[in-house]
């Protein structure tokens, strides 16, 4: 089985220049959250904000508690959201004791604050929910999705640690030809540390289909699990039909 990188560097330093070149301000605000413990070591709590097709800023945090995530998440809004903006959509990482009290206390968050946030949810072990014949794992979709969106002109900010972990990620097939991201255990080793800004980037990356709905977002919606499950396929980008990976790329 072939291993093959998904984020060459000079993808990564093309997306760099882009960061300076383009702006769409009429685009929703979309934020992914890699939470951590509260004890700050080990991992980072990551903060990827995005509008469209431009990664505003990619920010850490060590030793947040629950609420101090959701304290953290009010700045940034109140930081990059506009006059006249919709809700700004998170995207929560909730695997784990950690991501689970974290998506958990958000929930209270966003039923007490209807119109401060629209939350997802994420559990990127989960099995591919748009293409499962072509990816093993939610978690593979998303690093496909975010490859794709950098493919199609995506804007990233500066950062030598995100273009770390983005660049050692590769691709393997398995017995049934499905690709594999590499495990994260494996990326600890390379890295030397959890590849907690690049997950951050998926997660903003990742617009579910009940997020699509235009204008004004319908009042039940608040929380967003991956209806993909008991939908039709359906990728913003057009993208996940459109690559599979290749020797060249």
């Amino acid at each position: 089985m072939q291993a093959r990188k998904i984020f060459s560097i000079s993808a990564i330093a093309s997306a760099n220049v882009r960061w300076f070149e383009m702006d769409d301000p009429n685009a929703r605000l979309h934020i992914g959250l890699d939470p951590a413990g509260e004890s700050g070591e080990g991992d980072e709590t990551a903060w990827a904000i995005r509008r469209g097709p431009k990664v505003l800023a990619i920010r850490t945090n060590r030793g947040l508690s629950p609420d101090q995530h959701i304290a953290h998440f009010a700045e940034l809004a109140a930081e990059f959201r506009m006059p006249g903006d919709l809700p700004p959509l998170l995207s929560v990482d909730s695997e784990g004791p950690v991501g689970a009290k974290v998506w958990h206390a958000f929930g209270a968050y966003a039923d007490a604050n209807p119109m401060a946030v629209e939350l997802i949810r994420i559990r990127s072990s989960e099995k591919a929910v748009r293409q499962p014949l072509i990816y093993a794992l939610l978690r593979d979709e998303l690093f496909a999705n975010a490859r794709a969106w950098l493919k199609e002109g995506g804007a990233l900010p500066e950062d030598s640690k995100l273009e770390r972990e983005l660049h050692c990620v590769e691709f393997i097939t398995d017995v049934r030809n499905r690709y594999h991201v590499t495990p994260t255990k494996e990326i600890r080793k390379l890295i030397r540390r959890s590849p907690d800004r690049a997950m951050a980037l998926l997660y903003c990356l990742w617009d579910p289909i009940s997020t699509r709905y235009g204008d004004t977002p319908p009042p039940q919606i608040r929380r967003t699990v991956h209806e993909e499950h008991s939908r039709s396929t359906f990728d913003p980008y057009n993208s996940l039909d459109a690559w599979r990976p290749r020797s060249d790329d």
